[in-house]
C-alpha cells in the first residue's frame, strides 16, 4: 500500500527542507522592526523577524538572527557587544523589559523575563524560561529555578525562594 495514496488521490509528501525554506523566507522577508527611540549600532547584525522595543539598545558585534522564528527585545533592554540572540524551529527568543544581556552571552530560543541580568559569557539554551530568575552570573550555564548562578559551569550561589528584597530590586534598577 502506498502511504501517499489517499482515497483515489495522491498526497504530496511533507518535505522538511521545503517547510524550513518557507519559514526562512517568511521570517527573513519580515525584516527587523526597530522603535524610533531604540538604538542599534551600525556594527550590530539584526536580521529577519526581530522587534526592538522603545529605549532598547543593541551594541557592536551583537547578532540577532530571527530566521526561523521571531526575536523580541523588550523596552529599555540592552544587548551588549558580541552577544548572540538566535531561535530554533518553533521556538522564538524573547528578552523582557529592562534586561541586560552581557558581553558575549548566548541567548538561544528561550524566554528571559523582565529586569534580568544575563552576565558575560552566559549561555541560555532552547526552551528555558526565566520569568523568575533575576540574575545569571558571568559564564554560568542555565539556572535551575529562580536564583543566582555563578561560575563555569554554573552553580547556585543564592536561592531566591522568597523573591528579591526591596534593596535587591533597587540595585537591579540602578544598572
Amino acid at each position: 500500500m502506498n502511504p501517499f495514496y489517499q482515497g483515489g488521490q495522491f498526497e504530496e509528501p511533507v518535505d522538511p527542507d521545503a517547510a524550513l525554506s518557507k519559514e526562512l523566507s517568511r521570517n527573513l522577508s519580515a525584516g527587523p522592526s526597530v522603535h524610533a527611540t531604540a538604538f542599534v549600532h551600525s556594527r550590530a547584525v539584526v536580521i529577519g523577524n526581530v522587534t526592538v522595543r522603545a529605549k532598547a539598545s543593541v551594541w557592536p558585534c551583537a547578532v540577532l538572527r530571527g530566521d526561523i522564528a521571531p526575536i523580541e527585545v523588550g523596552e529599555g533592554s540592552n544587548i551588549q557587544d558580541g552577544a548572540v540572540v538566535h531561535v530554533a524551529d518553533g521556538l522564538p527568543a524573547k528578552v523582557g523589559a529592562r534586561v541586560t544581556v552581557g558581553h558575549l552571552a548566548m541567548i538561544h530560543a528561550c524566554v528571559i523575563g523582565d529586569e534580568c541580568l544575563i552576565g558575560m559569557h552566559a549561555v541560555i539554551l532552547d526552551g528555558v524560561g526565566h520569568a523568575l530568575a533575576r540574575a545569571l552570573a558571568a559564564r554560568a550555564d542555565e539556572p535551575v529555578g529562580a536564583g543566582f548562578m555563578g561560575g563555569a559551569p554554573g552553580a547556585p550561589c543564592l536561592a531566591l525562594e522568597h523573591g528579591l528584597t526591596g534593596d535587591d530590586d533597587a540595585q537591579s534598577k540602578r544598572r
